[in-house]
């Protein structure tokens, strides 16, 4: 049992250092949007915004959209069927480059976020579209600074991590796992030189395609029952053989997601199951190996300082070393407080119970979102 143990704790720090290795290497991999001289063209933009039950988000995300450094762009908005005060909000805004309008009725066939945006992509004039959400607000050099990428490095799709807002303790013991999780797990300086569909992440919150390339992979019409639209975009853009980038758009873009521990917990019930495939073997076994991860080295540490001796030590003391300077690195990066550093192990937690309670919403048929069920098998 020591020695089995002992293995244990070897392949856990092993693990723990891969993931600091990554997490350095991706200071340098994930570069920032504005680093790009301003692009030598300006292809005409379709920024492209679904809404739905968004009255305290639209006016702030379309105005800044309105306001972009960007000289050939227009904004379409989709109200899709909202049963507050949307609609009244965009009537106010008054703008030339806007235009939005009520969607259809939601077929039985597709998801409502991906319905509302193959609505919004087949009115849109742009040879590049930029998909956004409404809970998000942009700098004025956004958009500049987005095709500047594209351009430079001839690329048929970009998407940006923003600065995910949290200002309640719920979404602040949540949040952070998101930019965390891809600093963390994805190494980009190797997914920029591979075109293997699993080595992609995107973020649905800015995702900017060359017209060409959303039809060519079929754009929303293909995906019409999925609830990552954006992992399968990007899984798709690399299966096509194009061109896929990531920036870190901290400094440009802000989104805050949830206000409450409901919203979080819907949030998170959508789509935690199914970014682990809907597959409970697969789903089981990614919960054991990360638990083991973060939580054993604590479970020894904390016994050896009681004066129990389970397990090597200095081997978990190490790899809660690494794992903070993980945490250390992501959150001063995007923004977060060092007191959330600290309590790391709470936030695997509440993403845990929340990665849990999606499992339970799935098999149950109980997934919702924005007050439409929705229909994951």
């Amino acid at each position: 049992l020591t020695l089995v143990l002992f293995i244990i704790q070897i392949c856990i720090l092993a693990v723990s250092s891969l993931f600091l290795l990554i997490s350095i290497s991706n200071l340098w991999g994930l570069e920032r949007l504005g680093k790009f001289p301003a692009p030598k063209r300006a292809p005409f933009v379709s920024i492209l915004v679904p809404a739905r039950n968004e009255e305290k988000n639209i006016k702030s995300c379309v105005e800044s959209l309105l306001v972009q450094d960007y000289p050939h762009f227009e904004v379409l908005v989709l109200d899709d069927h909202s049963e507050d005060e949307t609609e009244k909000i965009l009537k106010s805004i008054k703008n030339q480059k806007l235009k939005f309008w009520k969607g259809k009725p939601l077929p039985e066939d597709w998801i409502g976020k991906p319905w509302a945006c193959y609505q919004l992509a087949e009115k849109a004039k742009g040879e590049l579209l930029l998909f956004t959400d409404a809970d998000t607000v942009h700098e004025p050099g956004a958009l500049k600074a987005a095709v500047a990428a594209m351009e430079a490095e001839g690329a048929d799709f970009v998407t940006a991590l923003p600065q995910e807002a949290a200002y309640s303790w719920s979404e602040a013991l949540v949040i952070p796992i998101i930019p965390w999780s891809l600093h963390t797990f994805m190494p980009l300086v190797l997914a920029k030189h591979t075109k293997r569909p699993s080595l992609s992440a995107t973020i649905g919150q800015f995702m900017l395609f060359r017209r060409a390339a959303y039809r060519k992979i079929g754009g929303y019409e293909a995906i019409r029952d999925k609830v990552l639209d954006d992992v399968t975009f990007g899984r798709k853009i690399r299966a096509f053989g194009l061109k896929w980038r990531m920036y870190d758009g901290n400094k440009q873009i802000k989104c805050r997601m949830y206000t409450n521990i409901s919203q979080v917990l819907e949030g998170f019930g959508k789509f935690c199951f199914s970014a682990l495939k809907n597959n409970l073997f697969y789903f089981g076994a990614v919960l054991v190996i990360l638990l083991s991860v973060f939580y054993l080295p604590w479970l020894i540490f904390g016994l050896g300082l009681a004066g129990f001796s389970i397990g090597s030590f200095w081997l978990a003391f190490a790899s809660i070393l690494l794992i903070f300077l993980t945490w250390i690195i992501a959150n001063r990066r995007f923004g977060f407080p060092f007191a959330l550093t600290l309590v790391y192990p709470l936030i695997i937690g509440m993403v845990t119970f929340a990665a849990v309670y999606s499992m339970v919403l799935t098999y149950t048929g109980r997934v919702t979102w924005k007050g439409r069920k929705i229909k994951v098998f």
